[in-house]
């Protein structure tokens, strides 16, 4: 009888692990502008502000159920919500709204939304 001898792969060690999935974010909150954020509308600014405020209430989410998160998201989106609040102010003074009636108009804006 005749061992031929082959030249195979390693076998699987059972020191390897397998590889693990990661899990990508599909959207990621870039850094953003100020000078972006002026050339858009008034109403694509509140749009995009809704918008950012449900995604940083959704990242809490998932922090709290202990999913993977970016902690660096969390600022990127406060960031991008200040900015948008920053430009809208901006508008309004340039149109004379004073500081307590943009302030009433924010707050029935908040008591009509809903966010799901």
């Amino acid at each position: 009888m005749t061992v031929s001898s082959t030249t195979s792969a390693k076998p699987y060690s059972l020191f390897r692990r397998a590889p693990i999935a990661r899990v990508t974010l599909t959207h990621c909150p870039w850094p953003v502008q100020a000078s972006d954020v002026r050339g858009m509308s008034d109403a694509a600014i509140v749009q995009e502000i809704e918008s950012t405020k449900k995604e940083l209430v959704l990242l809490n989410v998932k922090k709290a159920t202990r999913q993977e998160v970016k902690a660096h998201h969390f600022a990127l989106l406060r960031k991008k919500v200040a900015i948008l609040k920053t430009v809208r102010r901006e508008r309004e003074l340039e149109q004379g709204v004073k500081k307590r009636e943009s302030r009433a108009v924010d707050r029935q804006q908040r008591l009509g939304l809903t966010f799901w």
